[in-house]
């Protein structure tokens, strides 16, 4: 995207032309192909402040395009983010920046920091009027109360945010908070809304054509069934789920799984199968926080009447396990 110091058709001036290059930075921050270059026309067309701050707006553009996939390069880089931002005095920007950090330290499980982070997103949201970033922020904050076990405080979040998303229009926040509030009514032992609100959020999912919420719509309503005990209705949507998880590619989501088949694995008898699960799950380079409370909560719910010494010795097998060839196994497909 080039930058100069005279009109253009789509930036009738310097400050729109930055921020319409910011706009195309984190329209396209989630895109595994493109990549948008910041570049200043020439030095005889861009003053020196142009110069500065298309250089920080390079910077801020790296950081934001080269984080995915590595949650500690990604709280590095925007760490790096947020001065220039501030620098510049860039709302929108900072309403990114502090919300990305926000949802890596969540998944990082620093949810005091990730709160912080995620209330200043919130409250810049507002000053600037963007409700789409509203909705984001009050979504992610309900993550992180969910993370430190304060339900309630989460489903005043995502009802918010929910009300909004309503309001505006935004189909895929609608099903994204839906879920999380299944996910909520699930970890407090409400397993039939649990069921009632993974459905309405699948419905949702399937109506904008989201394959990532799609999953998690047919996953919340299989590991409901489970806790319900309808096993013959859980069992094919779950593999549903992971087929589809399989299709995105996603080591974190096919990890992500294992857990809930660790319980029904133990539920229809072969604990020691399960607790091996929860040694790949807690032992896998991809594991995270979230992932890795999963696995501990499930942990303590199936080690049964076995020894310490019993449930070491198969963590310590399922450590060695291949993520790939278990969830192969899972899907039928070995």
């Amino acid at each position: 995207e080039v930058l100069f110091d005279f009109p253009s058709p789509n930036a009738k001036t310097p400050v729109d032309g930055l921020a319409y290059t910011r706009g195309l930075l984190e329209r396209w921050a989630d895109d595994p192909l493109i990549r948008v270059i910041v570049e200043p026309h020439a030095l005889y067309t861009c003053s020196p402040p142009l110069l500065m701050e298309a250089k920080a707006l390079a910077e801020l553009g790296r950081v934001v395009g080269v984080w995915r996939g590595d949650i500690q390069a990604g709280q590095t880089y925007f760490d790096e983010a947020l001065p220039i931002a501030r620098e510049l005095k860039d709302r929108p920007a900072l309403v990114f920046i502090t919300r990305q950090l926000g949802n890596l330290s969540n998944s990082l499980g620093e949810l005091d920091k990730a709160r912080a982070h995620l209330e200043e997103s919130l409250a810049l949201a507002r000053e600037i009027g963007d409700r789409g970033a509203e909705v984001n922020a009050l979504n992610s904050l309900g993550n992180t109360l969910q993370g430190q076990d304060d339900f309630d405080g989460a489903l005043r979040y995502y009802q918010e945010g929910l009300d909004l998303a309503a309001e505006i229009g935004d189909r895929g926040q609608r099903a994204m908070l839906t879920g999380n509030m299944a996910q909520v009514h699930y970890l407090k032992g409400d397993f039939t809304s649990a069921k009632r609100l993974s459905e309405r959020g699948l419905a949702l999912a399937r109506e904008v054509g989201s394959d990532f919420l799609t999953v998690g719509g047919l996953w919340g309503i299989g590991t409901a069934q489970v806790r319900l005990g309808e096993l013959e209705q859980a069992r094919p949507l779950m593999q549903e789920a992971l087929r589809m998880a399989v299709a995105m590619g996603s080591d974190a989501a096919k990890l992500s799984a294992l857990p809930e088949y660790a319980r029904l694995s133990a539920i229809e008898g072969n604990q020691e199968r399960g607790l091996e699960w929860i040694g790949l799950t807690l032992h896998h380079p991809t594991s995270n926080y979230d992932v890795q409370r999963d696995a501990a909560r499930v942990l303590s719910e199936i080690r049964g009447d076995l020894s310490e010494d019993e449930v070491q010795a198969a963590l310590q097998r399922g450590a060695k396990l291949d993520l790939d060839g278990v969830i192969k196994s899972l899907l039928g497909e070995t």
